[in-house]
């Protein structure tokens, strides 16, 4: 069985399920083939890789990853997808199959799905993230990928176009945000491609981008205090860092500022026009914390 790519092989697989696309789980399918072929291209898989798909959808994504690497995992929230899935990939042992919320909450991933990851091979050897994510969730879920002591060496992803910028901005920026300030850390990001809604059935009311994420080698020791004390100073962006420090750590103003002079930036700085590795080197100061996925 050959998955269906095209607005009119999609609508008929639906109509034979009785199927209709749920706005209520963010559900745009992509419809160019050679967009697919191109996202594929772009993750630069490895034979002996593991990967998470996010939203399998109809499978024309999963089709082509399976082509490419050693295991797809892949997380569908939607049943009755679920379902054309699994007849559509059921002589395949190389797919694994959850179904349910790929979050458990709103910063967190699902454990199931990260087990399945990891027994898969993600725990020992490559694995990557290469999906059409739904874009409510996609903030969170990356923020998740980032944050976690194990993360995917790529991440391949449609999101809307404005989380792409969001990924893409820098201290200063008026779109930078505790996700920029994430990326910032933790990836090489690079946009590959935009994408116009009539790339998608149902078409939505935004353009979107394809992005890759590259994690890089190197990461803040204590990237969770990092990421932790990062959101609580955004709260006050606004504010100087010598008072937002302090609020956020429960310190005096005499030590919020010992703390950034140390670190090389100014009491005076704000969170969203320093460098984030000098925000690392803060909370290396105030308070490390083991990571934890």
């Amino acid at each position: 069985m050959i998955a269906p790519v095209t607005k009119e092989a999609i609508q008929a697989a639906f109509e034979a399920r009785g199927l209709s696309p749920l706005h209520r789980f963010g559900q745009n399918f992509l419809i160019r083939p050679d967009v697919l072929d191109r996202i594929v291209a772009a993750a630069e898989l490895r034979p002996d890789e593991v990967v998470l798909e996010v939203g399998p959808g109809t499978g024309g994504l999963t089709e082509r990853l399976l082509a490419a690497c050693r295991r797809v995992v892949a997380a569908e929230i939607d049943r009755g997808l679920a379902d054309h899935l699994r007849d559509l990939f059921a002589d395949d042992s190389r797919f694994e199959l959850i179904v349910g919320d790929v979050m458990m909450k709103k910063s967190a991933l699902e454990p199931d799905v990260v087990q399945a990851v990891m027994n898969a091979g993600g725990a020992d050897g490559p694995w990557c993230v290469v999906a059409n994510l739904p874009y409510q969730i996609s903030s969170p879920f990356l923020s998740a990928l980032g944050s976690g002591p194990a993360p995917p060496r790529r991440i391949v992803a449609t999101l809307q176009k404005e989380v792409g910028i969001v990924l893409n901005a820098g201290p200063g920026d008026e779109d930078y945000t505790p996700l920029s300030f994430l990326a910032r850390l933790v990836w090489d990001v690079e946009r590959l491609m935009v994408l116009s809604p009539s790339s998608f059935w149902p078409a939505p009311k935004v353009d979107s981008v394809v992005m890759r994420l590259d994690t890089r080698p190197e990461r803040p020791t204590s990237l969770a205090a990092t990421i932790a004390l990062g959101r609580r100073l955004f709260q006050g962006r606004r504010k100087a860092l010598r008072s937002t420090v302090a609020r956020a750590t429960g310190v005096s103003a005499e030590q919020a500022t010992a703390w950034l002079e140390a670190a090389g930036l100014s009491p005076t700085d704000r969170i969203d026009g320093v460098d984030p590795e000098a925000i690392a080197r803060v909370a290396a100061l105030a308070h490390p914390v083991e990571d934890r996925w």
